[in-house]
């Protein structure tokens, strides 16, 4: 920039201006309006001005070019074992799957920084938040990307070699605009895996010799249908009031589902399926089915537990607990015509490899090393139902909050 005939500017305007200029001018307004006449910069700051100028129009023209970068909704495909993060969403100062999904994207500027910290920016959202070591085979994430058509396998991969092996993107696929992997989702599948000696009495056979028999799954199924359908599960969740409207949910399927033997220990995995969950309702539903089995609470409780009263209900441990699959029919038929469905059919063959080779694997693994499922028979029949009385089951004392804190720690 290059300043001629100064004389014609008022002494005001002449002074607004100079301050405006870089610090390194140090001449005076005063000094340039006595002159009066035409004065050149030097080179030397003449030519710092010009680059000053120059850089100024390239910062402009790459962040305009950002700005202009287009971006499309996109849903990735992927799955992971919950074991080594503290849950699904990011949490500050402790690890979470989607801290390292969003590392991985950043790396590859996807991208920025500031939508890195800050997932909204990206419209980054999940099918179902998953809690500490909870897993999932099949989960939905949906997200604004620069367009990477043609390109979405290429992107996969490199994602993946930035990723800890038990977390895995099995596809990105274009989206409409208005998708949201947790609105559009019409409800989930998740699944249970636990020990069948969980259900046995006090007195029956040895743990690695109890087997359910066909009585024993109707048992089961009798209890576990009774959650089927639209009641308020304020007993099956925590910090909310039994008025509180959000404590109703719907229920589409809960049974028993195969039995299989690991070491000679059988295993049985409960099906459920529902609309949407409260945080740790499965894992108490789970816990109460057992403890009314195994004839720790009173049959009566199975209706007082829909009730206003607080019902004191066991929660079992995190491992054993998997989302098996979000569900999009309503997404899907609404798009059929415009956009590919949200189908797994494609990536199942991976999904069941993952499965089986990090989560159904780690949770037999795990229980049987560290005993997770006995300890925590342990805990109820010594800490949780003899903390108080039987028949004050409403009473939560602080030393069994104490104990469920350790062994929440460990499982």
């Amino acid at each position: 920039m290059r300043l001629k005939y100064c004389y014609s500017f008022t002494p005001r305007l002449c002074e607004k201006y100079f301050c405006q200029m870089s610090s390194e001018l140090k001449f005076s307004c005063n000094d340039a309006i006595n002159g009066g006449t035409d004065f050149e910069l030097n080179n030397q700051k003449r030519q710092k001005l010009e680059n000053d100028e120059e850089t100024r129009k390239i910062i402009k023209a790459e962040l305009t070019e950002t700005v202009r970068i287009k971006r499309y909704k996109y849903a990735m495909f992927l799955a992971y074992r919950g074991k080594n993060y503290h849950g699904m969403q990011v949490n500050p100062n402790v690890p979470t799957v989607e801290k390292y999904i969003m590392e991985a994207l950043q790396k590859l500027n996807l991208i920025t920084v500031d939508q890195m910290v800050q997932p909204s920016l990206f419209k980054f959202q999940r099918a179902a938040r998953t809690d500490k070591g909870v897993s999932a085979t099949k989960q939905i994430c949906s997200l604004l990307l620069p367009t990477i058509e043609g390109k979405e396998n290429d992107t996969v991969n490199l994602l993946n070699g930035l990723l800890p092996d038990d977390i895995r993107i099995f596809g990105l696929q274009r989206a409409t605009k208005s998708f949201d992997s947790k609105k559009w989702c019409d409800s989930r599948s998740y699944s249970y895996t636990l020990p069948s000696y969980c259900f046995r009495h006090q007195s029956d056979l040895e743990r690695d010799k109890f087997r359910l028999d066909n009585k024993d799954i109707e048992e089961i199924n009798r209890i576990l249908m009774q959650y089927v359908g639209t009641h308020n599960f304020y007993n099956f969740t925590s910090g909310k009031l039994h008025k509180d409207e959000s404590c109703k949910r719907f229920i589409i399927r809960c049974e028993c589902g195969k039995r299989f033997l690991y070491n000679n220990i059988e295993y049985l995995t409960v099906d459920i399926k529902g609309q949407s969950f409260l945080i740790h309702q499965i894992r108490k539903m789970i816990g109460f089915c057992v403890s009314l089995i195994r004839g720790d609470l009173d049959p009566c409780l199975q209706q007082k537990v829909w009730q206003n009263e607080r019902i004191k209900v066991p929660k079992a441990p995190s491992l054993g607990l998997v989302l098996e699959e979000p569900h999009y029919e309503h997404y899907n038929k609404r798009f059929q015509a415009t956009h590919q469905q949200l189908c797994w059919d494609i990536y199942q063959e991976k999904c069941d490899e993952f499965k089986q080779a990090y989560i159904i694997k780690d949770i037999l693994e795990t229980d049987e090393s560290e005993k997770i499922f006995e300890e925590w028979l342990t805990y109820l029949t010594e800490k949780f139902w003899n903390e108080n009385d039987v028949d004050d089951v409403s009473i939560v004392g602080h030393s069994d909050n104490v104990w469920e804190e350790q062994f929440e720690r460990r499982s």
